[in-house]
C-alpha cells in the first residue's frame, strides 16, 4: 500500500532507480485524502487557534499599553 505522505515524485523516483535502463517504469496508484490522512488534524488546529488568539490578544495589550507612553526627547 502507498501511504498519501510520500508525494507522487518520490515515488515515481524510487521505482525508476529500482528499473534498469531501457525498462518502462510501472505507474503506480496513489490514494488521496483517506481517513488517516487528517489523524490529529483536529487537536492540531484547535492547538493553533488556542496559542494565535493568545499571541495576538498580549501583541494588542502590549501595543495600547506603548501607545499610551510619552514621548521623552533625547531618545
Amino acid at each position: 500500500m502507498i501511504y498519501p505522505i510520500d508525494s507522487a515524485k518520490s515515488i515515481y523516483q524510487r521505482n525508476a532507480l529500482l528499473y534498469s535502463k531501457g525498462q518502462k517504469v510501472k505507474p503506480v496508484k496513489i490514494h488521496f485524502f483517506q481517513r488517516q490522512m487528517y489523524r490529529g488534524l483536529g487537536v492540531s488546529m484547535t492547538r493553533s487557534c488556542v496559542l494565535n488568539a493568545i499571541f495576538f490578544s498580549s501583541f494588542e495589550f502590549w501595543k495600547k499599553r506603548i501607545d499610551k507612553l510619552e514621548d521623552t526627547p533625547g531618545w
